[in-house]
């Protein structure tokens, strides 16, 4: 978590996976290889990693995945929010660059809220 809220503030940009600028899965990809896990670089291809989490039992580094009505995932947030706390992300927003969002209080990502994955290293 340390290493995503150091990266708050930094500016949208498509297909980025760098500092210089984010898409969503370009700083999931980011965080998570600096924590010696590799991703596959796309939102879809991250939606099929690790194991599903039912959304009340997300716990932070947990990943969460919208997407329109019947649509595949087109949007990847890391959870920071504890397990059983109001369920908050950091992502990369087109219009905001990385932050840091309150998903139960923001109608846009509730509505889209489809579901949870947990990704750990495999040992």
């Amino acid at each position: 978590m340390a290493l995503a809220r150091s990266l708050l503030g930094r500016r949208y940009r498509f297909g980025g996976a760098t500092p210089r600028g984010f898409d969503c899965s370009g700083l999931v990809l980011y965080v998570f290889e600096r924590d010696g896990l590799a991703l596959p670089r796309t939102t879809r291809e991250q939606a099929r990693l690790g194991r599903w989490v039912p959304l009340d039992e997300l716990a932070p580094g947990d990943l969460v995945f919208f997407s329109e009505a019947r649509s595949a995932p087109h949007h990847v947030g890391i959870v920071t929010s504890a397990r059983g706390a109001p369920l908050t992300m950091i992502h990369a927003s087109t219009s905001e660059g990385v932050v840091e969002t309150p998903i139960l209080e923001s109608p846009y990502w509730l509505r889209r809220l489809t579901f949870g994955r947990r990704v750990e290293a495999s040992r």
